[in-house]
């Protein structure tokens, strides 16, 4: 600041004082303020306004919501940087396509293609660390349940021991319509993507899995076009995309789950209808009154 500011100018703190009878010799502190989340992310809304407005009806102390807190906020740090490395894999891809169709890059020289800033080693970081922080959500989804007394970790194991022992402290019996609810939605989710998801986990982690390198052809006019690898015989962008929404889907409504058992009797989650939702707040899901069914309660 006295690089910048003359002994005798008006001090910047807006005081009316010259900076020399004010800041100039001070040692003072100032805030920092930084935007964590894109406030027009669809999961930021359903997260922070959704589950956060359950999340104040089932923890009524100061404590217990420090205490809840500590326990979500690996789920959503996890989940930012997953869309972070989709949302920078896609652009990746996009540029790169970009660049080649606007002859930037992958020019044809006569008896050659010369790619000079090739992506293959980038797409395969971005890729593979998107699968980490989906491994990185689930892990920490099952401890974020665990705190709220509801482990679901063992819906997701095919063994029988690990279900019958994770029974054993969940609090609501087999043949509850709740708890088969829940049991189905996890079994659902697995047969669609999240098995496929896991196995491709396991895959890079243990035996060296990567994409293979992206591949350049000619078309008839002598142009020069890229083709990129697939992850089990699926276009990256779709892996991308239905597994984001799919593993945001799971941390909600099985969060959702897990705070509904929390309530009070008098208490009731409501999902709202797509076409009743605030333009500016996405959330899907309210707290009522058991009396009041669809009109927020605030806590």
């Amino acid at each position: 600041m006295t690089n910048t500011v003359g002994r005798n100018e008006k001090c910047p703190c807006g005081s009316g004082k010259k900076f020399k009878k004010c800041h100039m010799d001070k040692i003072f502190s100032y805030g920092v303020l930084k935007r964590a989340y894109d406030a027009d992310d669809d999961y930021v809304h359903r997260f922070l306004f959704g589950l956060g407005g359950i999340r104040s009806c089932v923890c009524r102390s100061e404590e217990s919501r420090l205490a809840y807190d500590k326990s979500f906020s690996p789920i959503m740090q996890s989940l930012t940087e997953m869309r972070i490395a989709k949302v920078k894999c896609l652009e990746l891809i996009e540029r790169h396509s970009k660049d080649i169709s606007e002859k930037r890059d992958g020019l044809f020289t006569g008896n050659q293609i010369t790619v000079n800033n090739p992506i293959d080693d980038e797409l395969n970081l971005l890729f593979k660390d998107f699968f980490i922080r989906g491994v990185m959500v689930t892990r920490s989804l099952n401890k974020h349940t665990e705190h709220l007394g509801c482990s679901t970790s063992f819906l997701f194991s095919d063994q029988e021991k690990k279900f019958k022992r994770g029974m054993e402290s969940f609090p609501l019996k087999e043949g509850d319509a709740r708890f088969e609810y829940l049991k189905k939605f996890v079994s659902d989710h697995k047969q669609t993507w999240y098995q496929v998801f896991m196995d491709m986990r396991t895959e890079m982690e243990h035996l060296g899995w990567s994409l293979e390198d992206v591949k350049y052809k000619l078309d008839r006019k002598m142009n020069t076009y890229p083709i990129f690898p697939k992850a089990s015989g699926l276009e990256i962008p779709y892996i991308l995309d239905t597994c984001w929404s799919n593993i945001v889907h799971l941390c909600e409504e099985i969060t959702v789950f897990a705070l509904s058992l929390n309530l009070k009797e008098d208490m009731i989650i409501v999902k709202i209808p797509e076409t009743e939702r605030e333009k500016h707040n996405k959330a899907r899901y309210i707290v009522s009154h058991t009396s009041m069914p669809g009109v927020p309660l605030s806590c």
